[in-house]
């Protein structure tokens, strides 16, 4: 949690820095918000996905949370190739495995 505070703190400081540049320089009210939107688009952008293996909580859940937790992070990704989607509905231990698999895969791979 106190990554998240970090970043989010880097992210407010940052804009406040801005913020006091529009100010000084008194740009107009127009211009200033375009700016800021500007921004704040740019920092959406920037962010990066936060992955569960830099979350410390996540890796002393118990097995089966894990392969459901992968499940409903990988599931998405997969199916949109339709193999995927059709494996789910047939056979659904594996569809849950092959996703556990990926993960482990990226974890091994340093992703």
């Amino acid at each position: 949690m106190n990554f998240l505070r970090v970043k989010n703190m880097q992210r407010k400081a940052a804009e406040n820095v801005v913020k006091r540049y529009i100010s000084d320089m008194k740009l107009s009210l127009q211009l200033g918000t375009r700016i800021m939107t500007a921004v704040r688009r740019a920092g959406k952008f920037q962010k990066q996905r936060l992955h569960g293996s830099e979350l410390a909580p996540l890796k002393s859940l118990p097995v089966a949370i894990k392969k459901q937790l992968y499940e409903e992070v990988f599931s998405p990704i997969i199916e949109q190739h339709p193999l995927f989607g059709q494996l789910r509905a047939r056979d659904a231990n594996l569809h849950r495995a092959i996703c556990h698999i990926i993960k482990e895969e990226s974890l091994a791979s340093g992703e």
